[in-house]
């Protein structure tokens, strides 16, 4: 152990600001490995928090403006095909409509919506997968079936009713005011065959069945991804040069796709981070290292081993990085609960004791590891070569 202190002496004394600047080195990489670390968690919580939001946009109707079934579809086909890129599906509702009837001397009224729910690709309206294999797995198709493809891309004059439209005193009324026979219903002054039925709400009707003056009265996006801003801004710019005035969306609170993959792949770069910071300071130990080859080469001779050799340079490093990145780690803790704690909502939660003496062991690991092998090859060359100078 005296070699080792006595090398660190030395060093601060004579190597002044290459000590320096290890030192900070080390203290910085403890900020910076802590920092990703909370960052990474913060927006991790922040998506598992609003996921299902993070993924739809709910465009809205301007004040005193109407929008067609026309107009949409215009809209829709116009929107770039990058903008759809991973799209589940578009809902779209209808004008409420209702249906009166006497039942018991009792005049009722019974109010449901139009519905479609339909993707794009390449401009061509077509079925969504997404939600036919939704409803199939959660068994809200209790008879029939859902739309095909070929269906939904020809607007087909088919539907899918509320189960409740067949059973009960509401269906046997129904029947004399919307039901032609129990496969057809009369809607849209057309003819609808009925192909199954569904456990949700609103008569689903395929997107291009409807007439184009029928007025919209809400639709929203599902993506299978989050929702970027460029997404959200090529939806605007198209709704701006489209339907000027039409529609408005909201400024929605999502990443850019740049800051998505950053933060997707921030552990690793934790990591990456840790190794490069020990990578640095190995040349930074290999500057100083070199300047002591003779003095190695003398040790050599007087009889120290190459392991012993090792061993007393590893433990310099160790004795200069531990306790200043444990220096850097007690002193971000109180930056973080008192300043980045109000700047990120959820960063403070995601620190622990196992998760700082886990940072530090990755830290650790990495400076044993590179260090190791780096000291190993070097004092091994450096003692062969200055053997034969001695």
């Amino acid at each position: 152990m005296k070699f080792i202190f006595r090398n660190i002496r030395g060093l601060a004394k004579k190597e002044t600001f290459i000590f320096v600047v290890m030192l900070i080195c080390v203290f910085v990489s403890a900020w910076v490995i802590l920092f990703s670390y909370g960052m990474y968690q913060n927006y991790h919580a922040l998506i598992v928090e609003g996921e299902e939001t993070l993924k739809e946009i709910y465009p809205r109707i301007s004040d005193g403006q109407t929008l067609t079934y026309s107009e949409l579809k215009t809209f829709l086909e116009a929107v770039p095909d990058e903008a759809f890129d991973d799209l589940n599906l578009i809902y779209c509702s209808g004008s409420e409509f209702e249906v009166e009837y006497d039942v018991e001397g009792q005049h009722l009224r019974y109010s449901s919506w139009f519905v479609s729910r339909f993707t794009l690709q390449s401009g061509i309206i077509h079925y969504s997968p997404y939600i036919e294999n939704y409803w199939n797995s959660n068994g809200m198709i209790p008879t029939g079936r859902y739309f095909t493809d070929s269906e939904e891309i020809n607007g087909a004059n088919v539907v899918i009713i509320p189960k409740e439209f067949t059973s009960g005193t509401t269906a046997e009324k129904l029947y004399g005011s919307l039901f032609v026979d129990k496969n057809t219903i009369k809607l849209l002054e057309k003819e609808f065959t009925v192909v199954g039925t569904h456990s949700s709400f609103g008569i689903i009707i395929p997107f291009l069945a409807m007439p184009p003056e029928q007025k919209v009265g809400q639709f929203s996006f599902n993506f299978e991804n989050i929702v970027t801003r460029k997404k959200i801004n090529m939806l605007k710019d198209t709704a701006a040069e489209v339907i000027p005035g039409k529609l408005e969306f909201d400024d929605a609170d999502v990443p850019d796709s740049d800051s998505v993959y950053i933060y997707n792949n921030i552990m690793m770069l934790s990591v990456l981070i840790a190794a490069l910071t020990v990578i640095n300071f190995a040349f930074l130990y290999n500057f100083i290292f070199k300047k002591r080859s003779r003095q190695l080469a003398i040790m050599r001779i007087c009889g120290c081993t190459c392991g012993k050799a090792w061993a007393i340079c590893l433990g310099e490093c160790i004795l200069l990085c531990v306790p200043v990145f444990l220096v850097g780690v007690a002193s971000y803790i109180p930056f973080m609960h008192g300043v980045l704690a109000n700047l990120f909502e959820f960063m403070e939660a995601a620190y622990s004791t196992v998760i700082y003496l886990a940072i530090f062991g990755i830290y650790l690991v990495m400076l044993l590891a590179i260090m190791g092998i780096m000291l190993a090859g070097q004092i091994s060359r450096t003692l062969t070569e200055e053997s034969k100078r001695v």
